[in-house]
């Protein structure tokens, strides 16, 4: 069985031994995340993305890391509404799954838009967020 965590749990460790870290704190695996599409490695180009996910998957194999999963992109509030949010978003999406690739994973993660809280359930904003997700 591998124990896992997600890789943005350890962030406040520097780069290079943020792996290093998980495996000695008893992971064996760690879910990459991707929700935020204002940086790296959305924000780089081609060369630089290739530089940026072959360090990033040489440092957990050098820990003995396994990148498990990789969760694509989702936006709280919902920003799906037209056809250009949309579009967008699945460029986002297809951009993440090259993610998953150059780090060598096998399982790609997509999130429904989910309503906050147990408050929102039976209310307006939840069909709306129900109705963005179909």
């Amino acid at each position: 069985m591998k124990i896992g965590i997600t890789e943005s749990s350890y962030r406040v460790y520097p780069k290079e031994i943020r792996y290093q870290k998980m495996k000695e704190h008893g992971f064996t695996c760690a879910d990459y995340g991707m929700s935020n599409t204002e940086v790296a490695p959305y924000t780089l180009d081609d060369a630089e993305f290739d530089a940026y996910l072959t360090e990033e998957r040489r440092l957990a194999e050098d820990a003995g890391i396994v990148i498990s999963q990789v969760h694509g992109p989702w936006r709280w509030p919902p920003q799906d509404a037209t056809e250009e949010d949309r579009a967008e978003r699945m460029e986002k999406m297809k951009f993440s799954i090259r993610v998953t690739a150059q780090l060598g994973c096998k399982n790609w993660i997509v999130h429904p838009i989910m309503p906050y809280g147990i408050n929102e359930l039976g209310t307006d904003d939840a069909q709306k967020t129900w109705d963005l997700n179909v």
